[in-house]
Order: C-alpha cells, then structure tokens, then sequence
C-alpha cells in the first residue's frame, strides 16, 4: 500500500499565499522541488515516520505522512 501526505505550501513571494491539501506519491511531484520529492519516495510505503519542514526563505514546505 502506499502512502497518503497531508501538504502545507507557504509561498512568501506571493504575500503569504498558502496551499494545504492531502494526496499520494503522484500529487506530490507535480507541487514540490525534486529535492524534497526525492527524500519522500526513499521512504514511501514503508511503516516509517515522515514529517519534513523545509524554508528556503521564500517558500516553507511541511509535509507529513499518515496512514
């Protein structure tokens, strides 16, 4: 089975715009960086915890895995 994510996208840039939603593998790359994308397919349909927060100044990304 593979896992499902709960997003939250601030984009600073665009005066605090905010995009949250929730979505699997697929959704995923089409919204963030390569980067970040890479960390979460190395444990994607594991029974592993995934809770990543990264800002890059002008954009913060949470992203957290649930089952």
């Amino acid at each position: 089975m593979r896992s499902r994510y709960e997003y939250t996208i601030r984009e600073q840039s665009q005066g605090e715009a905010v995009i949250k939603g929730r979505g699997n593998l697929g959704d995923l790359q089409d919204i963030l960086p390569d980067e970040i994308f890479a960390v979460i397919t190395l444990v994607d349909g594991t029974d592993g915890p995934l809770d990543i927060k990264v800002d890059t100044g002008k954009t913060s990304y949470e992203i957290k895995k649930y089952n």
